[in-house]
């Protein structure tokens, strides 16, 4: 066959030069080195790159545990636990909570009846409930049962949780711990643990302030040079939660009281630093009703505009409306929790930009609960029948530029020559195509390696 002058004109028509038309395709530097398999190699890691494994959860300390003597030694803090080779991260969580909650409270509470006991122990006794009605007859006593949650399952899970998080990071005060155990005080003591929980996993030092009186929040945050005074508000509710009466689900939902309660919580800003309010307003769960759409949300926006009509001063504090109501959902299927986040438009102590970052991803992972020594495995987004093509342009020394991604029905939709079109005077060539062996690491079927031309 015939060489083309790489100075002629291109035979295609095009009216360019050989060699700067179809005859780059036919180098050999740069374009075939991706068809070699360090070429592939080089393009496997672009496309990990480019779609990189989620990090792991936020946490305050990572899991710490290894096999030794026939048992699993767990530590939290500073302290070695002992447990059975074969249990959970998610048993042990729980273990834990009844451990921080005492022995001796412990038989009390199981001395009663099961209707009379305290909600911990309430939801322990459905767990163990839904456990041993999916536990199979034929497998080993100690083996982990797979089994959907309850609303009250995951309440319990996740204020396990909340303990472990909070205890990796201090020692739990023993004031907060009475309060959890005493059925009057434990919303009030519950929704404290989870609000510095949240902040012990975004690396802040909790000092909880002891005496209670005006101007006194319910911790001070602190990380690096920055202070934070963070005052928490839960509402209740009749027959919700050990409080006295009885719970009537209302056709609509009730008012959240949000405005009175976020006052309250101003009579506590001790001032010269910022000041976080959370509040939780204690309804049922709405995932299906868009979130501005629902009844305690457009009270919250209404109770900041007669604020303003009232032209009440101007509060520096942020506001965090927080619904973890999994206690209300009794069936199989847990609802998400739901926040809002309230920020002053010029706060005169603000909190930081990065500490909002983090406390927003603190929230948005809230109530996720990771087993470290056993991930979840990622489960691919491509729809059966269709592949996942990734494609990266060629730059100079073959580096490679992220160039997006697309689905075909066959893994042959492209090949090698193929023109991609013109867009701003550029148009894009495919200079090697490659079929992944482990789409599972990097979400891609097929990789496509493109260089561009004017």
């Amino acid at each position: 066959m015939l060489k083309t002058p790489r100075n002629s004109q291109c035979p295609c028509g095009s009216g360019k030069k050989y060699k700067k038309c179809h005859g780059s395709a036919s180098e050999t530097h740069g374009t075939e080195f991706f068809d070699t398999p360090a070429g592939h190699r080089i393009v496997e890691e672009a496309a990990k790159m480019m779609t990189p494994a989620p990090p792991p959860r936020m946490v305050s300390r990572p899991q710490m545990q290894t096999l030794a003597f026939g048992q699993k030694l767990r530590a939290v803090r500073d302290t070695i636990y002992s447990c059975p080779p074969e249990g959970t991260f998610h048993d042990f969580q729980l273990n834990f909570l009844l451990w921080t909650l005492g022995e001796k409270w412990f038989d009390e509470q199981m001395l009663k009846p099961s209707a009379n006991r305290h909600v911990v122990l309430r939801w322990r006794d459905e767990r163990n409930e839904v456990l041993e009605r999916y536990r199979d007859p034929a497998a080993p006593p100690n083996q982990p049962v797979k089994a959907p949650l309850t609303g009250n399952m995951k309440a319990l899970a996740v204020l396990a949780d909340d303990i472990y998080q909070l205890q990796q990071a201090l020692k739990t005060p023993r004031k907060i711990i009475e309060r959890l155990r005493n059925m009057r005080e434990f919303q009030g003591a519950r929704y404290e643990i989870l609000v510095a929980s949240l902040f012990a996993r975004c690396g802040f030092d909790i000092e909880f302030v002891d005496a209670r009186g005006k101007k006194n929040p319910e911790f001070i945050a602190t990380k690096a040079d920055e202070r934070v005074a963070v005052e928490a508000k839960s509402r209740h509710r009749p027959g919700v939660l050990h409080e006295r009466g009885e719970y009537v689900a209302e056709a609509e939902p009730t008012q959240a009281r949000i405005r009175g309660l976020f006052q309250e919580a101003l009579e506590q800003d001790p001032g010269g630093l910022p000041f976080l309010v959370f509040i939780d307003v204690n309804l049922p769960l709405t995932p299906q009703t868009p979130p501005l759409e629902r009844t305690w949300v457009k009270e919250a926006m209404k109770c900041f505009e007669e604020r303003k009509s009232e032209k009440l001063p101007e509060s520096d504090s942020s506001l965090i409306l927080s619904n973890i109501g999994w206690h209300y959902h009794r069936d199989s299927g847990v609802p998400p929790p739901e926040f809002v986040t309230v920020k002053p438009e010029q706060a005169i102590f603000p909190l930081r930009s990065e500490t909002w970052g983090l406390l927003e991803r603190a929230l948005d992972e809230y109530g996720v609960i990771v087993d470290e020594e056993n991930p979840p495995k990622q489960k691919r987004k491509t729809a059966p029948g269709w592949f996942h093509y990734g494609y990266f342009v060629k730059e100079s020394s073959n580096i490679l530029r992220a160039a997006g991604e697309s689905f075909a029905r066959t893994p042959d939709a492209r090949r090698k020559g193929d023109s991609l079109g013109v867009r701003s005077g550029v148009e894009g060539f495919v200079v090697s195509v490659i079929r992944t062996e482990n789409p599972d690491l990097h979400d891609f079927d097929v990789l496509v390696v493109v260089e561009e031309r004017l």
